[in-house]
């Protein structure tokens, strides 16, 4: 689940990965660039150029949504910049819940833009999480996170192109090295 060129970037090396990604959600096409002509997210593309089923509901707590859900028989659902809060009927879905990218070292800076608000708080570094979605806003298990130094003329563009590569290796890590934890961790901090 995901919408951005950074969710894009995410999906395409879980796709080189060795994982089956058996289905792609993202927001629904949107109007964007000068003309504001609709387009799909980057994600749609990326789904659609690998043969991957995508669906973009404008509502995620139908039971015609779900019903798409179920029927991929995901086994874990990974979230990055999706853009919308889960409900409980998707954070249960998958035996192993959902896992999320996140672009901060949580507890900071949970919710929205939590790269530019590294920017804009004046931090020294900035970093990705791995962590556990439950029903409180970035609130479930951390699994693993990687920081590094902020430069001194950092943007929150330069801070996310930095973080990106790095958020997708951390999810190929945390699949490989995290199947227990996603099964048995479900306490909130």
């Amino acid at each position: 689940m995901g919408t951005p060129q950074i969710a894009a970037d995410t999906l395409e090396r879980l796709c080189d990965g060795s994982d089956s990604v058996v289905g792609v959600v993202t927001q629904p096409d949107r109007p964007s660039g000068r003309g504001q002509k609709t387009a799909p997210s980057p994600v749609h593309r990326i789904a659609e150029a690998r043969g991957i089923p995508v669906v973009a509901p404008e509502k995620i707590r139908t039971p015609e949504f779900l019903d798409v859900l179920r029927a991929w028989q995901p086994m874990i659902i990974v979230v990055v910049a999706y853009g919308r809060i889960l409900p409980k009927a998707i954070l249960e879905l998958a035996p192993h819940g959902c896992l999320n990218v996140h672009y901060s070292l949580l507890p900071k800076y949970r919710g929205a833009a939590p790269a530019a608000w590294t920017i804009i708080n004046g931090e020294l570094q900035g970093g990705v999480t791995t962590m556990r979605l439950v029903e409180k806003m970035d609130a479930g298990a951390i699994y693993l996170q990687d920081a590094l130094p902020l430069a001194s003329d950092e943007t929150t563009g330069s801070l996310q192109k930095k973080l990106t590569p790095i958020g997708a290796s951390l999810l190929l890590e945390t699949l490989v090295c995290s199947w227990k934890p996603f099964a048995d961790s479900s306490k909130e901090r």
